[in-house]
């Protein structure tokens, strides 16, 4: 009888299509977690709203319905909202960071396409609600 680990069941559950070993290649721990994105493109004032599926130290994914393409560089603001266990419980966290798209999946008609990008750099504040 095999010990499996959370991680290792992420892993596999995980996978990305056509990886010969599936397991995934992601190296950092991940917090799948559902949180309100925006994205703004560079020079462009239309704003895309999403949804985080994960999150890392220093990567997020989301699906969208608009199309990306590796390379894109974006701008977005992730809210991390605040809890009852925080120091200050009453304000949300507003991370700032700049990405670079790293992985475009077409997951089908009316499912949108699934988005893997890279933070480049970040600032954190405080934001009451």
């Amino acid at each position: 009888m095999s010990v499996e680990t959370l991680d290792q069941r992420e892993q596999a559950h995980w996978s990305v299509a056509g990886q010969e070993s599936g397991l995934d290649r992601r190296s950092r721990p991940r917090l799948r977690l559902a949180l309100p994105l925006a994205l703004f493109r560079p020079g462009k004032a239309d704003r895309i709203d999403v949804t985080t599926e994960d999150v890392t130290c220093d990567s997020l994914s989301f699906v969208s319905d608009r199309p990306f393409s590796p390379d894109d560089r974006l701008e977005c603001e992730l809210l991390v909202p605040g809890d009852a266990l925080s120091s200050v419980p009453e304000d949300d966290l507003c991370l700032r960071c700049g990405v670079r798209v790293v992985r475009v999946e077409e997951r089908g008609p009316q499912l949108g396409f699934g988005v893997a990008c890279r933070m480049e750099d970040y600032t954190i504040s405080r934001s009451a609600r």
